[in-house]
């Protein structure tokens, strides 16, 4: 009489199992442009069938932890908090004296906050905008202008001309492998704060 063969319960298992994905790690730090930690921004991170978020902390860091390894992703952050922070009449003076090409803005991070408008400009309108938040006649930037603005650490913009912005924008796009993923930093400049005296929370 033939016997019948009979598999393992274990292997039965496994064929009905999905194969494990494995895992790795994403981490970066967030400050501003003159190396201040910046705590609490909230940090997203999109990818296929991953939708993850977290903030920093108070040394500017975070980490993505249990990422499925071998995918694109796309790390944005965002603080959109007190327009008013660190603007003041200063700025609108050294703004001025920047537009008339009496005292340049010795980075071109400066001249990201110093465009309060939006329009990849350095103008009077941004001084006019500025002036307004301070006499509280507006109290947020127009044209849906964040409070911050971040840009990739790795980004060496003109000197001169920053704009445009690299898109997207707020974000950066990372290839990640089988091992983890560190140093996706980001350096925010506070929109209307070109002497950095914003409180980077």
């Amino acid at each position: 009489m033939k016997s019948t063969f009979y598999p393992p319960l274990c292997f039965l298992l496994l064929g009905l199992l999905p194969f494990a994905t494995a895992q790795v790690d994403i981490s970066g730090h967030v400050r501003t442009y003159d190396n201040d930690n910046m705590e609490g921004v909230v940090v997203t991170l999109t990818g296929p069938g991953v939708s993850m978020n977290t903030q920093t902390d108070v040394n500017g860091d975070y980490l993505f932890s249990g990422v499925p390894e071998n995918q694109t992703y796309t790390v944005c952050v965002d603080h959109d908090i007190d327009p008013l922070n660190g603007v003041s009449t200063f700025d609108l003076v050294l703004t001025d004296k920047h537009m008339q090409f009496v005292q340049l803005f010795d980075t071109p991070h400066k001249i990201i906050c110093a465009d309060a408008t939006g329009d990849d400009l350095v103008d009077v309108a941004d001084i006019m905008t500025m002036r307004m938040l301070i006499l509280g006649v507006i109290t947020t930037y127009p044209s849906g202008v964040p409070s911050w603005r971040f840009v990739p650490a790795d980004w060496v913009p003109d000197p001169l001309n920053p704009f445009p912005l690299p898109l997207p924008l707020q974000c950066k796009e990372i290839i990640v492998g089988s091992s983890n993923f560190t140093g996706v930093d980001f350096i925010g400049d506070k929109t209307g704060d070109v002497n950095g005296s914003a409180v980077p929370y």
